[in-house]
């Protein structure tokens, strides 16, 4: 049998299912009102509604204590199984673990289908004696209350399913922003995810969103591979068509020999050195381009003339330049006047030399937690230009400096008192000590190779 013949009976036999269930109800209805007409046509409709003693022996029927103790039980039901039911809902959604809800909801489920024989039985011989011994009086325990009880319980597993299955159907987004913007766990719950539940708003466009057609994409893919694929020649279309050409071959290019071979350079590249340019201002705080309008002056100490003094060999610098480190000839003459600190036209100051107590001082008084635990164990020296530069091997203080180092001139001229350039460098202190150890360990092995006992001291 062919696909669409299969559906076509299995949509009849779902109709035909349906007006089934319809049709029983509505001839239900229709049975009750044939055999209650004939009374309405002897007795008067108002007097029915409105009368306040049934006596059926008596020909007198008056309805209207049942109605009004039906909404009373009704009302009280509510009052009981709504705040429950709902609670109990919403639990199960958001709150209940897996495992507990696997257990809950079929005991749920089973509650729904006990039939109300069993629940009214279960009231006479439960609810009915409770509640007589906890009010007491003459009563007999059969009353409102009780009737309200039991009627909600047995409205609690539809509140329960309704509540749980509304709550499910609200997207998380409404509960995951809720959070995002501060609200706690239970507040986005309550505030966010059942007013959603509560409008309805969210199965309704799941129930209007039309479902796709697609009994024609069949035909329309057999349209598109036809359309797509090319078509077959014949056999006496393809020797009838002319063979391609091949091209001729391009001759590779001969290398030419009198063009001579270009020379090596045997001089190293220079090093690279990451110095960032410095970033660009806004333009209300426009700053001129750091350069200092003149080098700073170059004290040169008068020699020394010594018979005996041979002369000192050359040493190289090292980065920190520090008050005892620093060479006797170097140092300026105790009489000698200081100079005025000499200024950029941008305002900043050109210094000449810091010794490792004023660094160590400077560092001391750094408020900013992050930028002190980075310039730790780093030192400082002057360069020509009079800016600061920082020797360190902090990759994270190297890395924020990249692209200008105007926080760190900020945090440093708030910590010293004056307006400093600066700028980091690495910490080449290591790099030398392992260039001076290698040439040690060259000549060591030299001198090993010439069996020649070295000793160290």
């Amino acid at each position: 049998m062919d696909m669409k013949v299969k559906e076509q009976v299995m949509r009849w036999v779902f109709a035909a299912t349906a007006a089934f269930s319809i049709a029983a109800v509505a001839l239900i209805c229709v049975f009750l009102f044939l055999n209650g007409l004939p009374f309405f046509t002897k007795y008067d409709l108002g007097a029915f509604l409105s009368g306040t003693t049934w006596k059926p022996a008596n020909n007198i029927f008056g309805i209207l204590p049942m109605i009004v103790g039906s909404l009373y039980v009704t009302g009280g039901a509510l009052l009981f199984g709504a705040p429950v039911g709902i609670l109990a809902g919403i639990y199960l959604a958001r709150f209940c673990p897996v495992r507990l809800r696997k257990i809950i909801e079929p005991m749920i489920g089973l509650m729904a289908g006990v039939p109300s024989i069993v629940y009214g039985f279960f009231g006479l011989t439960t609810l009915v004696p409770l509640i007589r011994e906890m009010f007491g009086g003459r009563g007999r325990g059969q009353c409102i209350l009780t009737a309200s009880l039991l009627l909600g319980i047995m409205i609690l597993p539809t509140i329960i399913q309704l509540t749980s299955a509304a709550v499910k159907a609200v997207p998380n987004s409404y509960y995951e922003g809720s959070l995002a913007l501060g609200a706690t766990d239970e507040r986005s719950v309550f505030r966010a995810t059942v007013p959603a539940a509560k409008s309805a708003e969210v199965p309704a466009e799941a129930a209007e969103k039309p479902d796709p057609d697609i009994s024609g994409n069949q035909d329309k893919l057999q349209d598109i591979i036809s359309q797509n694929v090319p078509k077959q020649e014949s056999k006496s279309q393809a020797a009838a068509a002319p063979a391609p050409v091949k091209p001729a071959p391009v001759p590779a290019p001969s290398a030419r020999e009198d063009i001579p071979m270009p020379v090596m350079n045997s001089v190293p590249a220079a090093p690279e050195v990451d110095f960032a340019p410095p970033p660009e201002e806004p333009p209300e705080e426009y700053i001129p381009p750091r350069e200092f309008d003149t080098a700073p002056a170059v004290v040169t100490p008068a020699p020394v003339n010594t018979p005996e003094a041979a002369p000192a060999p050359e040493v190289k610098p090292e980065p920190a330049n520090t008050a005892e480190e620093k060479p006797a000839a170097e140092e300026k003459p105790e009489n000698t006047a200081a100079e005025p600190a000499q200024t950029t036209s941008a305002g900043y100051e050109k210094l000449s030399v810091m010794s490792r107590e004023e660094w160590d001082g400077i560092l001391t008084k750094v408020s900013d937690a992050l930028y002190a635990a980075m310039l730790e164990d780093s030192t400082a020296s002057v360069n020509a230009d009079g800016v600061l530069e920082i020797h360190t091997g902090n990759l994270m203080l190297q890395g924020m400096t990249a692209n200008g180092t105007q926080e760190l001139e900020k945090v440093l001229s708030q910590a010293s008192g004056r307006k400093l350039r600066a700028k980091v460098v690495g910490d080449d202190t290591d790099t030398a000590a392992e260039e001076e150890n290698s040439a040690v360990k060259g000549l060591l092995e030299k001198a090993r190779r010439l069996n020649i006992d070295v000793q160290i001291k």
